[in-house]
């Protein structure tokens, strides 16, 4: 039958009650509809990338969790498949499991920045919680009290309200804890959300911690002068990409994230279906621009909606220490990006363009 006056009303009435009360998060995503899989496609690649994927075995007991590992962290995999390939290509078969259990040792104990802070740390704890149960797998999950705490430093560019906050503390069923750091920035924040006023472009980079402005942006927004160099474990770039006019500028964002983020780090990018030809032939020039900056491709994950390609850290800025070649320049990092992205543009005139069906 047809709803009453008084019903529309009092439905309305209840929805700003509970938006007043609400965080900024929740306001924007009841105001706007749109808080669909951009979320949980980031949360979940960084957790397959860092911490491997597991799945519940005992799903209908009451008791503890007991899990088993269905896959190794993307960050170890990707470094295994070269000794699996020369494995098989010697010997026609695939590689023992204690051999490559060696070797995903011997990466980890020889690893950098990213491996050493977040895989190493995760690992040693599943194995710790497997010899605990008494197996090699499946793994009892920790209990939350005993369970040691992983720390994830997490940059999101764009942000405008914050939406992944909390979303990465949630590895459900894992032996260990994750505790993410946020830091979120946005060109024009969404008032009382504590993003950060940022042009990520004009971006400064230091040594050390953030560095903000001692007066407010806005009456209820900071802005960020400086942030610390490699101290990232992501950045995310959230449809952002597509709303910058230039392919240099795409270009220029990607590189900041290289200089944001840890060796090993992850470089998340989000677009939409429809910023490039439907038959994803753009995916590709960008790919090879951005690994053209010390990137390598990593995840490549396509929803209804959505495309995530994430990208692993695996080369530092180089800056000149003395000599003639810092003689001559007053920025040595602005003159190795120039003469890098120059080339790169060049070399593939299709990366980092958008199309008229972009957003």
């Amino acid at each position: 039958g047809k709803r009453s006056r008084e019903e529309d009303g009092d439905e309305a009435a209840t929805a700003e009650a509970a938006t007043a009360s609400s965080t900024p998060q929740e306001q924007f995503s009841a105001t706007t509809g749109r808080y669909d899989d951009r979320v949980e496609i980031v949360v979940d690649a960084v957790n397959e990338f860092y911490f491997g994927t597991f799945e519940v075995v005992n799903k209908d007991s009451n008791t503890l969790q007991v899990l088993k590992r269905t896959k190794l962290p993307v960050i170890i995999s990707k470094m295994l498949r070269s000794s699996r390939k020369e494995y098989f290509d010697i010997h026609g078969k695939q590689l023992p499991e204690d051999q490559e259990a060696s070797m995903c040792e011997k990466i980890i104990l020889e690893g950098n920045d990213c491996m050493t802070v977040l895989t190493a740390p995760a690992y040693a704890a599943v194995e710790a919680a497997s010899c605990e149960s008494g197996v090699a797998t499946p793994i009892a999950a920790a209990s939350p009290s005993s369970a040691p705490t992983i720390e994830l430093r997490v940059l999101d560019v764009g942000s405008c309200y914050g939406p992944y906050r909390g979303f990465f503390d949630k590895p459900d069923g894992l032996p260990f804890k994750v505790a993410a750091t946020h830091v979120d920035i946005d060109l024009c924040p969404y008032e009382g959300s504590g993003v950060l006023q940022c042009d990520w472009l004009e971006c400064k980079f230091q040594a050390s911690n953030l560095e903000l402005t001692s007066k407010p942006h806005t009456e209820r927004t900071r802005a960020l002068v400086a942030l610390p160099e490699s101290s990232f474990h992501v950045v995310i770039l959230c449809f952002m990409l597509s709303y910058l006019p230039t392919r240099e500028m795409r270009l220029r964002a990607c590189f900041n994230a290289l200089r944001a983020l840890m060796l090993d780090g992850l470089l998340c990018i989000v677009s939409t279906r429809t910023q490039g030809p439907r038959s994803g032939k753009w995916i590709e020039p960008w790919t090879a621009c951005i690994e053209g900056l010390g990137f390598r491709l990593a995840q490549k994950v396509i929803k209804s909606k959505v495309i995530l390609l994430t990208f692993q850290k695996t080369a530092e800025v180089p800056t000149h220490q003395g000599g003639e070649a810092a003689a001559s320049s007053l920025d040595p990092i602005e003159d190795y990006y120039r003469a890098t992205m120059i080339p790169l543009l060049e070399k593939y005139p299709e990366g980092m363009s958008l199309h008229e069906q972009s957003m």
